[in-house]
């Protein structure tokens, strides 16, 4: 064990204690005390930020900032069906922003997404290519693959962006998600999958690093097999996730090869002879199975042949689920509108055998746990397992309805802080783990508080605040040395309030022209992608810390006003990211660079000033909310700067890095 070095700092709402040790970078965050926060800001002592140019805490991982892409609706709007490619204007634009991550194929609508059906079948091997998908959401609908697997990596590999992967654990195997790591990372090229890959029109490995096992398995709606284990929607589902187990259905609706609609009510025969229904959660424990039509038991049998138009007989398929009827002269067809079920019991996976079986295929991937509670991480090390890490979903929830502006972004602003804590905590947990590899992969993060939305500021999901909050989340997953992240969501559109979190607005209309808008949130990344190094510096220490004020039943909060990140790049350039949260104050701290010799002028990019907590860009007009560039002189090592209030502002200084 190296030795440990504590730097106290604060940042935003939380109080910060970064530990350096020969084993692996550490940030241990606690929430600030309830008590301080309703102290009012002290705004006649000058703030000091100082900055160690010589103290590092490792690499800035180029596949940071990201978003949360999808099959639907032609990925979001992003996709021309007509000539088959991306609009060239939005590839533009997103490369402009500078994302390097782009998750796929979704959240809930990955959990039941079989991949392929979302390849070619170029080679003749693949007869699924192109079905419809399951979606994984409420509904289970059919739904086209309107942007499929290839087309997505065609993208990815045309921005330079890394395409992340959630396997759908809902109705998948470990055999199937190691195929698809064949598909997307194999070289062998007798492999069936690789040589699928290679007639599809891709020789070469996508290298695809990060995948997820499920999406939100801990939310009653995800659970899918799992709804199966003993004790239903409230038995130990973590301990099934981790090592799989039996589950059992009792009298479940059958379901459609490409929709499962019918779970959430049933299914009904149409009368037709010849139609294929299907056990949802196949492969089925060979004669456990009951099929009821109408609530009546009907007969398993090997054969249709001996058997009269009236009798009431059924084959199946353990390994597809599939359920065959007979044709009506040898075996009875449902009758038109009867319901039609099954009892049935099944062994499924769990996440130690999808790691296991995906990592054969490449070692060098990471398998992520889609569950990230104190229970899974205790029964991931009970079995023994050896994982890479965890994602994590972070949205703002609980924010009440009727707040003015500033009181609705304050408190989010103080929930931001919440989330903040949550990942800086995980990181330390699952680095101390000998179990894990340490990855904390924040794959979905945003607004959630949709009430409050409506009753707030309807728009407030495309405004300069959104931005910050969106920023304020990202520098914090920048100084916890968090490898990848993807916020939710990369297209959004403006059919409703919830849609609008998307970093670009599509404003297609059905039979229209395609078009898009940047949001405010467009905007920060861009400060972030462009202005962020190649290391990490350890955390800026902040003295004075200013703090703002806001109200919530009636009861004054106060949030920390400055979030400070440094990063510097192996030429000596250093970058520093200022957010100041204050929806009404500007400041001017006084800049200290330790170890540092910088050059006389720095270039800095500024967003948010002259623009008001609530400003957005509308589509079809000129950007109001933009990124202003300008010049800063420096003389020495200190030197003073003003922050607008509600702002991002980053300084690029260039000079020389000394001491250590």
């Amino acid at each position: 064990m190296g030795t440990v070095s504590l730097v106290l700092v604060v940042w935003g709402g939380v109080t910060t204690s970064t530990w350096a040790t020969s084993k692996k970078p550490l940030t241990l965050s606690v929430l600030e005390n309830s008590n301080l926060r309703k102290k009012e800001p002290l705004k006649s002592i000058r703030t000091n930020i100082t900055i160690d140019a010589a103290s590092t805490m490792g690499s800035v991982s180029p596949t940071l900032f990201g978003a949360n892409g999808g099959y639907l609706n032609n990925g979001g709007g992003m996709y021309d069906p007509i000539n088959h490619q991306v609009y060239p204007g939005f590839q533009n634009a997103y490369k402009d922003v500078g994302l390097k991550t782009m998750r796929y194929p979704g959240g809930a609508r990955a959990n039941l997404f079989w991949w392929q059906r979302a390849v070619g079948n170029g080679n003749g091997s693949n007869p699924d290519s192109g079905l419809d998908q399951i979606d994984g959401s409420n509904a289970h609908s059919a739904q086209p693959d309107t942007f499929n697997l290839d087309q997505a990596l065609k993208f990815t590999g045309n921005t330079g962006t890394a395409l992340t992967y959630v396997y759908n654990m809902g109705n998948g195997n470990p055999t199937d998600a190691a195929n698809l790591v064949e598909y997307l990372d194999g070289t062998d090229t007798k492999n069936p999958y690789v040589a699928l890959r290679i007639a599809n029109g891709h020789p070469a490995p996508f290298h695809v690093k990060y995948f997820e096992i499920g999406n939100e398995m801990y939310i009653p709606k995800e659970r899918y097999w799992l709804a199966g284990i003993p004790g239903g929607l409230k038995g130990d589902y973590q301990s099934y996730y981790v090592n799989g187990g039996d589950v059992s259905f009792t009298k479940q609706p059958v379901v459609l090869k490409t929709s499962w609609s019918s779970l959430a009510t049933s299914y009904k025969s149409t009368g037709s002879a010849g139609k294929q229904v299907y056990a949802a959660y196949a492969p089925i424990d060979p004669g456990s199975d009951t099929v009821y039509v109408n609530g009546i038991a009907w007969t398993r049998v090997t054969s249709f042949s001996g058997y009269g138009a009236t009798a009431k007989v059924y084959e199946i398929n353990p390994t597809t689920g599939e359920i065959t009827f007979g044709d009506g002269t040898h075996g009875k067809v449902p009758p038109s509108g009867d319901t039609v079920s099954i009892s049935y019991s099944a062994y499924h996976y769990g996440y130690k055998d999808y790691i296991a079986a995906m990592k054969a295929v490449d070692p060098n991937i990471y398998v992520l746990s889609c569950l990230h509670d104190s229970k899974s991480i205790t029964d991931l090390n009970k079995a023994g397992v050896h994982f890479d890490g965890m994602s994590i979903h972070l949205y703002s929830y609980g924010i009440p309805s009727g707040l003015t502006t500033k009181n609705f972004y304050g408190d989010m602003m103080h929930t931001a802080n919440i989330n903040d804590n949550a990942v800086s905590s995980l990181v330390h947990t699952l680095h101390a783990d000998p179990y894990s590899n340490g990855i904390v992969y924040p794959s979905e993060y945003g607004f959630y508080a949709k009430a409050a939305l409506k009753s707030n500021n309807p728009n407030f999901l495309l405004s300069l605040g959104e931005s910050l909050y969106i920023g304020k989340e990202a520098m914090s997953f920048l100084q916890d040395g968090i490898p990848v992240s993807s916020k939710y969501k990369l297209v959004g559109d403006w059919s409703s309030v919830w849609q609008q979190q998307g970093i670009f607005s599509s404003n297609y209309v059905s039979g229209g022209s395609y078009n898009f808008t940047e949001s405010t949130t467009a905007q920060m990344f861009k400060v972030l992608t462009h202005m962020t190094g190649t290391t990490l510096l350890i955390a800026p220490s902040i003295i004075n810390m200013p703090t703002y004020s806001y109200t919530l039943k009636n009861q004054t909060y106060n949030n920390n006003a400055l979030d400070v990140v440094a990063t510097r790049t192996s030429s000596g350039d250093v970058y520093l990211l200022v957010l100041n949260e204050d929806p009404s104050n500007s400041y001017t701290p006084i800049i200290n660079l330790h170890n540092y010799a910088p050059n006389r002028s720095a270039t800095v990019w500024q967003l948010g000033e002259n623009n008001t907590l609530d400003a957005y860009d509308v589509a079809g007009h000129p950007l109001t909310v933009r990124i202003h560039s300008s010049f800063t002189s420096i003389s020495g090592q200190s030197f003073k700067y003003t922050f607008p209030a509600h702002s991002i502002t980053a300084i690029h200084l260039s000079g020389r890095v000394s001491g250590k």
